[in-house]
């Protein structure tokens, strides 16, 4: 055989076997599969890498004694597969034997970031899977391999330490910190680290991880301010998402309140009250202070921006209705009972007159009026809406409801009140 068709055999050979583990890493993102079946998965296919590589290397040394470089490489890759095997002391020895042949040589270092990158990429998996043990071998192994094969500015450098960070953070090892800095003094990249972090929280939810998340969102709105400052706007939608994760899982309305109050303080000074972006966080906060039991705080939010929501979304929206809602229970619960009193007959004709009318809603507000009329002691007036509402509502939204159940309660009680 000629020199220059082994030299042919060789590459397809190692070309194959980078394939192989290249698949042995994406048979762990196969997430319909158990992860102990993936691991047999990948552990075999990196098995067969190993074996290619071996090949190679034999080949190559039928033709002579290969270069530092060529077997250096060769070393690298065969070290990766040992380590995706779990045979960590075999792989340890095999990349020192690498390191020492390859050093940092320009001219690799589009072989050696393939390696990182698989590295990296099976980290993050194990990471979601909350392998975490795995997860940080995988990244240290990572860092390990660009510190001895890169330049000191070299973009993979910083992810290979981003990375790390990241697995550390989510479990809430302060080591996460000086991760973080060592990747932004490497790549001096706020924006985009935070941005990458968002990204990584969403899918850290995905996977039902809701703490991991929380501290990636967190750590992504800390390095965003430290960009941009704490007064810009670009703050405003992760403040918005954090909000929204303390309310919806883990249901701390006091810290969401706080997200919204800061957004809605940043949004004021930039956009004014009267925006899109603006009345809509004023909305969220309100419906936060109404968790909180602050009903009176609400009131006062909501009464601030319903006369431009209606001109925004149209007086008749479903959306405005339910907002008018909100304004009118807290009214009705902080003891603003002529307050809540308009508000529940303006929401009772926009239900009758929308179209076909809103009948749920009807009844609801229905309800909801009468409980008012009844505290203000107009007794009358509330049986006399309850008596004409509820046949309505029977045929409605059935005789099961427990809509009915509550209206039909309330009736007997205001005609037994107003016959005193």
């Amino acid at each position: 055989m000629s020199n220059s068709n082994q030299i042919a055999d060789v590459a397809k050979l190692e070309s194959q076997a980078l394939q192989q583990l290249s698949d042995a890493v994406r048979a762990l993102v196969v997430d319909s599969q158990p992860l102990d079946v993936r691991l047999e998965v990948m552990s075999a296919k990196s098995g067969e890498a190993e074996a290619l590589y071996a090949q190679a290397a034999a080949e190559r040394e039928k033709g002579g004694t290969p270069n530092d470089a060529a077997l250096g490489i060769n070393l690298l890759a065969s070290a990766l597969a040992k380590e995706l095997q779990s045979k960590h002391s075999d792989a340890d020895a095999m990349f020192k034997r690498a390191y020492t042949l390859l050093k940092k040589d320009g001219e690799l270092q589009e072989n050696v970031t393939s390696i990182i990158e698989l590295l990296c990429n099976a980290g993050r998996v194990m990471s979601l899977d909350a392998k975490f043990d795995l997860s940080e071998k995988f990244d240290q192994r990572a860092i390990e391999v660009a510190e001895a094969l890169l330049d000191d500015t070299h973009p993979y450098r910083a992810q290979a330490h981003y990375d790390l960070a990241v697995t550390m953070d989510v479990q809430g090892k302060s080591e996460a910190d000086k991760l973080y800095e060592k990747s932004l003094a490497i790549q001096e990249n706020s924006l985009g680290m935070s941005a990458n972090l968002a990204k990584l929280a969403q899918a850290y939810l995905q996977f039902e991880n809701v703490e991991a998340a929380k501290r990636l969102y967190a750590r992504a709105l800390g390095l965003r301010e430290t960009a941009v400052g704490a007064d810009s706007e670009d703050l405003i939608p992760l403040l918005l998402t954090c909000g929204d994760l303390e309310a919806q899982v883990f249901e701390n309305h006091i810290l969401e309140r706080r997200y919204f109050e800061r957004a809605l303080r940043i949004s004021e000074k930039a956009n004014g009250l009267e925006s899109d972006t603006t009345s809509g966080i004023i909305v969220k906060l309100g419906m936060s202070c109404m968790m909180c039991r602050d009903f009176v705080a609400a009131v006062k939010l909501f009464e601030s921006v319903l006369p431009y929501r209606e001109k925004l979304l149209g007086g008749n929206a479903p959306q405005f209705i339910a907002e008018i809602r909100c304004m009118a229970m807290s009214c009705l619960i902080s003891g603003q009972l002529e307050k809540a009193r308009e508000l529940f007959e303006r929401i009772l004709v926009l239900n009758e007159n929308s179209q076909p009318p809103n009948e749920e809603g009807l009844a609801e507000a229905a309800l909801h009026l009468g409980a008012t009329y009844s505290q203000l002691h107009r007794y009358e007036e509330a049986a006399d809406l309850l008596t004409k509402v509820v046949p309505r509502a029977e045929k409605a939204i059935g005789p099961d409801h427990p809509l009915l159940a509550n209206m039909k309660l309330l009736l007997a009680d205001c005609i037994q009140a107003s016959s005193k």
